[in-house]
């Protein structure tokens, strides 16, 4: 519990410290995907690859924590989402486009042209526009799910209250993401196609979080033993099928190869088997402070954590540069390839500093915005006193 002020009342404040374990490591499984941090650490990827569920984690959490006052408001809910998840996003786009064109000034040929389209259309149809913050192209299709979804049960909420509810919506919102992977496996992944699709596709996991806290947490009480156990034979049935864990590209909504109904019935068993891992370790985190951090900054770390890989290659060209060691640090990759990552030796393991730079540089991004904001809103407040005080000096 935490204590919050509310006018002159104090006011508990319930924590799901669960959900908060399992922000940490589905942004844990992004940067490490990113950075092949995952082949030093080995998190489970040979069983659950990261690209089969990482993203559906953040979507199926959205889904958990949505409340049905939402809809009583439609045009502040979305205005509030707005300001959350678009304004950050766009601000933080023209940083990353003016620092493209400083690179681009020193020989680094990676991002876009600073123009109007990658300002302000790029970041909906692909986010891929400047490139270090290609991290962001999920937060167009996580805010179009979750206003789609507050208009769905505005205008169907009666309804759905007469033929089950929660479960006729997974299976409805199940059915849309079906026919998304479907279109998508047939080349439909471009253009607005892709802005449609991908919000399609990630419907059945905002609904999966919503049905799983309203209608299966409770009964969730199987032991763990025999709850990872069922989980682990659904997994290693899959892998034996198609003969290696799947994966798919979620970001251009590629490689459906294995059907439309396998990517879910994949992406499932791994947020049910972290689900359950989270369940378990919350005891030990719950009170960890950097762990709070990191929950509390995923849409940061998110959004930044490549620019922090960046950091993380930089220092080797450094080390390369001014001392006898990395000699071997590849200069044109460095300046050209995004997903190179340079390991000294070759060991995997270095793996692990791309991973904490990527978090850190995450963090550190979040505490400017919040101080920026912060500082904005004195200055507003001392600008209106300023005008309050000048029309009573005038009356």
């Amino acid at each position: 519990m935490h204590m919050i002020t509310k006018g002159d009342r104090l006011v508990e404040k319930k924590i799901n410290y669960q959900f908060k374990v399992l922000y940490v490591l589905g942004i844990i499984f992004v940067v490490a995907g990113h950075s092949s941090a995952n082949s030093g650490l080995n998190i489970m990827t040979n069983w659950f690859h990261l690209y089969s569920f990482h993203l559906g984690i953040f979507v199926f959490s959205s889904g958990y924590f949505y409340s049905e006052k939402a809809k009583d408001n439609f045009f502040l809910y979305m205005w509030n989402k707005v300001k959350r998840l678009l304004v950050p996003l766009y601000l933080w786009n023209v940083i990353y486009g003016i620092l493209v064109i400083l690179l681009k000034a020193k020989g680094f040929s990676m991002g876009g042209e600073f123009t109007l389209r990658n300002l302000l259309l790029t970041p909906i149809l692909t986010g891929h526009q400047f490139i270090y913050n290609l991290g962001g192209w999920f937060i167009v299709p996580l805010f179009c799910v979750e206003i789609f979804h507050v208009m769905y049960k505005k205008i169907f909420g009666k309804v759905l209250a007469c033929i089950g509810g929660n479960y006729f919506t997974f299976v409805a919102y199940l059915l849309l993401g079906m026919t998304g992977v479907y279109f998508c496996s047939k080349g439909f992944n471009f253009g607005w196609y892709l802005v449609l699709f991908r919000m399609l596709i990630f419907l059945p996991f905002y609904a999966a979080g919503n049905l799983y806290r309203n209608n299966i947490e409770r009964k969730d009480n199987l032991r763990s033993l025999y709850y990872l156990g069922i989980v682990f034979i659904i997994q290693l049935a899959i892998i034996t099928r198609i003969g290696y864990p799947p994966y798919y590209d979620w970001a251009f909504c590629s490689n459906f190869k294995d059907g439309v109904i396998l990517p879910y019935i994949c992406a499932f068993t791994g947020i049910a088997f972290w689900i359950r891992i989270a369940r378990i370790i919350t005891p030990i985190l719950k009170n960890n402070l950097f762990m709070l951090k990191i929950a509390d900054n995923t849409y940061s770390i998110m959004l930044h954590h490549l620019l922090g890989i960046m950091f993380a290659k930089t220092l080797f060209a450094i080390i390369c540069k001014y001392t006898k060691y990395c000699h071997d640090f590849d200069w044109v990759s460095y300046k050209t390839e995004l997903w190179w990552t340079y390991f000294p030796k070759g060991l995997t393991q270095w793996g692990l500093l791309y991973l904490v730079f990527g978090i850190m540089t995450g963090l550190l991004a979040g505490k400017i915005e919040r101080n920026v904001v912060k500082t904005a809103k004195r200055l507003k407040l001392i600008m209106e006193e300023m005008i309050y005080d000048r029309k009573n000096m005038a009356s």
